[in-house]
């Protein structure tokens, strides 16, 4: 299956900054990772940005039309706003209207280090053109004609999210997870 992985931010725009990690680097390093995994196993994979360019949200569709992608996943990190943090977790989002990429982001949910975990099934948020609750989640993946996933993978605002995501431990688990949810895509989309 020729699967698209989004890096989050990149380039200059280092995204969120907290708690001595930079979230651009975290999603480089657990995207890559990724991406040797599902090639390992047979899938066609490319990212939507290298590490030194931030692609706008069309540029970043236009690399994953040209590529026929069946499936995108979005990896970025969380921060809570207003200096806020109490807020933990993991969360996935999907678009609403798109059943398969809910089943998508649940099994990703349930696979994430308990760790990251919030309850015992993860969070996972169906998103809708006008939803106003979670507007930076719409705005990434409203953009991709391929059916995405959105992975959030903690919050750097929270010490202990933020420690976890720095060890090597939580990359490996984290990327388990994640081809999980590639290898569900698979299964959903024909690959």
């Amino acid at each position: 299956m020729r699967i698209v992985i989004d890096l989050g931010h990149g380039g200059p725009d280092r995204g969120n900054v907290h708690n001595g990690i930079e979230e651009a680097d975290l999603v480089e390093s657990v995207g890559f990772n990724l991406v040797a995994h599902l090639t390992l196993a047979g899938h066609e994979v490319t990212v939507t940005r290298d590490q030194t360019r931030d692609p706008t949200p069309g540029e970043r569709d236009r690399v994953a039309r040209e590529f026929d992608a069946a499936f995108v996943l979005s990896i970025h990190a969380d921060a809570q706003p207003h200096g806020g943090t109490d807020w933990r977790g993991s969360t996935s989002f999907y678009w609403r209207s798109n059943h398969r990429t809910g089943l998508v982001a649940s099994d990703i949910a349930e696979t994430m280090p308990r760790q990251l975990k919030k309850s015992a099934m993860g969070r996972v948020h169906g998103l809708a053109a006008d939803d106003t609750s979670y507007p930076r989640a719409v705005n990434v993946v409203a953009p991709f004609t391929p059916p995405t996933v959105l992975v959030e993978l903690g919050y750097l605002t929270n010490a202990r999210d933020a420690e976890y995501l720095g060890t090597a431990l939580a990359a490996d688990r984290i990327v388990a997870a994640l081809f999980a949810g590639c290898t569900r895509a698979a299964e959903l989309y024909g690959g």
